[in-house]
C-alpha cells in the first residue's frame, strides 16, 4: 500500500469516528494505561517514546495524539516500582536511552488480569464477545 493509500485509508477511518466513539477509545487507552503498557512490554522491549508512538498508533485519527509522556511515564515509573517491568539505561551515541522490558512478575499480572476476565464473564457473554469480535 502507498502512503497515499494508507493516507486515505486514516481519513476514511477518521470520517467514520463519532465523537462518542473518540471518547470510549481515549477512555480506554486512560483506563487500561497500565494494562496496555505490559502487554506492548510483553512483545518488545522498548523505550518511552517508542511506547508512546505505539499507543498513539492505536488511534485511527494520525494527526491527534492521544497520550503523551505526561501520561505514560508515570505509568512506566509505577510499574517499575511495583516490579512489573524493568528499565535499563543504553547509550546511543551521546544519548542516554531507558528501556523497559516485562519482568516474570509483569507477565504474571497479566495471566492474573486474563483469568479475572474470564472468571467475570458468564458464559453468554463470553459468546456474545467472540461473535462480536469475529466479524
Amino acid at each position: 500500500m502507498t502512503q497515499k493509500e494508507n493516507q486515505n485509508l486514516n481519513t476514511e477511518k477518521q470520517d467514520i469516528l463519532t465523537n462518542q466513539d473518540k471518547k470510549v477509545i481515549n477512555n480506554f487507552i486512560r483506563d487500561f494505561g497500565r494494562l496496555i503498557i505490559l502487554w506492548i512490554l510483553n512483545k518488545k522491549r522498548l523505550y518511552g517514546n517508542a511506547i508512546i508512538n505505539k499507543i498513539n498508533n492505536f488511534y485511527p485519527d494520525k494527526n491527534r495524539k492521544i497520550t503523551g509522556s505526561s501520561r505514560i511515564y508515570p505509568m512506566l515509573h509505577d510499574l517499575e516500582d511495583n516490579g512489573l517491568i524493568e528499565g535499563t539505561w543504553e547509550n546511543r551515541g551521546r544519548q542516554r536511552i531507558k528501556y523497559y522490558e516485562i519482568t516474570d512478575k509483569g507477565r504474571e499480572e497479566i495471566l492474573r488480569v486474563k483469568k479475572i476476565f474470564n472468571y467475570c464473564l458468564d458464559d453468554e457473554l463470553k459468546n456474545f464477545m467472540k461473535d462480536f469480535w469475529s466479524n
